[in-house]
């Protein structure tokens, strides 16, 4: 068995239970700012995956819509599997992350090196939606 992602999600707020379930607030794939760069005050990305036994690295990427990365500086953390196959939650909180410019950027979970799973989240500007049309 490979690596297999069950879902992967960005929301504003996770509760993890004592069981380990989640519970989710507010889960999005758009944000929309009216003036950058633009500073979104907390969100959460979170994976729901199953690994094979053994030690794996994993890491969140954020790309910008030109491809450059935004999380740079986070390291990839460990995580020992006892049972292949069994679930485990990936959540990771970002506080005050700015978003240079609008466009689509790409949040990535690497495992091992390896991409395992990306979602896209559109980034624009509020008010260019709000304007009227121009004839």
């Amino acid at each position: 068995m490979a690596t297999s992602v069950r879902t992967g999600l960005l929301c504003d707020y996770v509760i993890t239970s004592q069981d380990g379930s989640l519970s989710l607030v507010h889960i999005f794939s758009d944000l929309g700012f009216t003036s950058f760069p633009a500073t979104y005050p907390r969100f959460f990305v979170v994976f729901i995956l199953s690994l094979d036994q053994g030690q794996h690295q994993v890491q969140v990427a954020i790309l910008d819509p030109g491809g450059s990365a935004l999380l740079s500086d986070v390291q990839p953390a460990t995580l020992d599997v006892e049972l292949p196959g069994a679930e485990s939650n990936l959540v990771m909180d970002l506080n005050n992350f700015a978003f240079p410019r609008p466009g689509i950027y790409q949040v990535q979970l690497l495992v091992d090196g390896r991409l395992a799973h990306a979602m896209t989240l559109r980034v624009h500007n509020v008010e260019e939606q709000l304007a009227p049309a121009r004839a």
